[in-house]
């Protein structure tokens, strides 16, 4: 919930993974350009500010992310997935 909807507002990130996806969400978020990862043990005062100086030094998170943003806008997956749900009741008269 919380990195969509940063990204879906063109936000950068700083993904301070704790557990379950949320490795694999970082790892794609600095693979996309759109902020970085910063390891469990750089987490701490220091590593969280010296991330965000990079992403706030480097216009091309900012750029990447609202790019990302924009696309997201244009391409609203949960509206997409409702629908395609309420095509499929209509044609199948499953309500």
């Amino acid at each position: 919930g919380t990195l969509v909807r940063g990204l879906a507002a063109g936000v950068p990130v700083v993904a301070c993974p704790a557990g379950g996806d949320m490795a694999e969400n970082a790892s794609r978020v600095a693979w996309a350009g759109v902020g970085v990862s910063l390891p469990r043990r750089l987490v701490n005062a220091r590593g969280i500010r010296l991330a965000v100086e990079r992403v706030l030094a480097d216009p091309a998170y900012a750029r990447r992310a609202g790019e990302l943003g924009d696309w997201a806008a244009r391409n609203d997956g949960a509206a997409r997935a409702a629908e395609a749900v309420e095509a499929f009741a209509a044609r199948t008269g499953r309500a």
